[in-house]
């Protein structure tokens, strides 16, 4: 059975000197960690690790994760 809704993840990427990758999002042109949506049956940590590759092409290793609570 195909999932009722999609969910979302990002992930902010940190240099040892602080700085944070953002992308500019084609659409509306604004900046925003790297991210997307869950295939079907994939972890937080894969999908973080996926989409950071699709979008920038690095290969990252997720140090940790953090949930944030839908606010809708």
């Amino acid at each position: 059975m195909p999932p009722h809704h999609s969910v979302s993840v990002a992930g902010a990427v940190v240099r040892e000197d602080g700085r944070i990758l953002a992308i500019r999002r084609a659409d509306n042109g604004h900046w925003e960690p790297p991210g997307g949506v869950l295939e079907p049956d994939e972890d937080f940590g894969a999908g973080v690790r996926r989409e950071i590759r699709e979008e920038t092409g690095l290969h990252v290793h997720p140090g940790g994760h953090r949930r944030t609570p839908d606010r809708t």
